[in-house]
Order: C-alpha cells, then structure tokens, then sequence
C-alpha cells in the first residue's frame, strides 16, 4: 500500500515575473504550470530533485481534477517544451533553477521583452550559479580572504579591524 504524502502549506518558491511571458500566447494553462511548481522536490540530497515525485493521479488527487485532465494539461507542457518525462517517468521543469533563489534574484534585475531573451538569460545565468557552485574552494578563499584567524578564542576580525580581545567586557 502506498501512503501518500499529505500537501505542503508552509515554505515559499521564487517565480520571477518573466514566467507571464509563458502567457502571451493565450494556449498556456498558468494555473497547472503554477500547480506543477509547488510539487517539485526542491530538495538537493533527493534523488528526485527538480522533479515532481508524484503520479498524474496524485496530482490529481491535489489539485481536484480528474487525472485525464492532468495528463491533457501534462501533454500541452511537453508540446511546448516546458516540461520533460526523466528515465524514471518523473516530470522535470525544464530550467527548473530559474525558480531557486539565486537564479531568480539574478533574473529579476534583467529587463526581458520576448520568451527567446528570457531562454538565453535564463541559460547563461544558471551557468555561471552552477559554476560558482561546482568551485566551491574558489568562492570559500574569497569570502575568507578578508578575514585573519587569531588563536585568541578563534575570533575572526577583519584585516580593516584591530581588537584587543582584553578591551572587551564579559
């Protein structure tokens, strides 16, 4: 017997105001695109990360629809290549990282005017995220580099900065 996980209400998603782009051809259902968005696993240790780990009928069971309905909106997404099925049968968001929080910041300071614009961005932003991901060490020495540890109570202080550690009351 599957027991199926009851609906999240707490926590939040980023949505940059350039998805309504998706809407400029009156064909897109936003509300299912919407839906699909809090059902993905966001995750990261989650083998399904980025994927909704959930079945047409369980989703239709959350949304309040039939589940014929959830796979004629499921078909319309992949007819415009806004979503994919994994090796698993998992649905995936494509460019699902333009919804966490770092792309989503980066994004919202672009201006965008058309759907074409907002792919390009969208790509070479989250190129340069999962770049400055995948070198962590890199982006640990700069944010160290600025900062001196010293062996009194293993305080770290600014270069900019001198404390007498004897100076301070307790």
């Amino acid at each position: 017997m599957k027991i199926r996980k009851p609906l999240k209400h707490k926590g939040f998603i980023n949505i940059p105001r350039r998805v309504t782009l998706l809407l400029r051809d009156g064909n897109l259902d936003f509300g299912f695109y919407n839906f699909l968005l809090h059902e993905v696993d966001w995750y990261k240790p989650h083998p399904t990360f980025g994927c909704i780990p959930k079945t047409d009928i369980d989703l239709a069971i959350d949304g309040g629809c039939h589940p014929s309905t959830i796979g004629r909106r499921k078909a319309k997404l992949l007819k415009y290549g806004l979503i994919e099925i994994t090796e698993n049968g998992y649905m995936k968001i494509k460019d699902f990282e333009k919804f966490t929080m770092r792309v989503a910041m980066k994004l919202s300071h672009l201006e965008v005017a058309t759907l074409h614009e907002d792919i390009a961005q969208t790509q070479s932003i989250i190129a340069e995220v999962q770049s400055q991901i995948a070198n962590p060490q890199h982006n640990r020495q700069e944010i160290e580099g600025s900062f001196n540890t010293y062996p009194h109570n293993d305080s770290k202080v600014s270069n900019d900065e001198i404390v007498n550690l004897d100076d301070i009351p307790f």
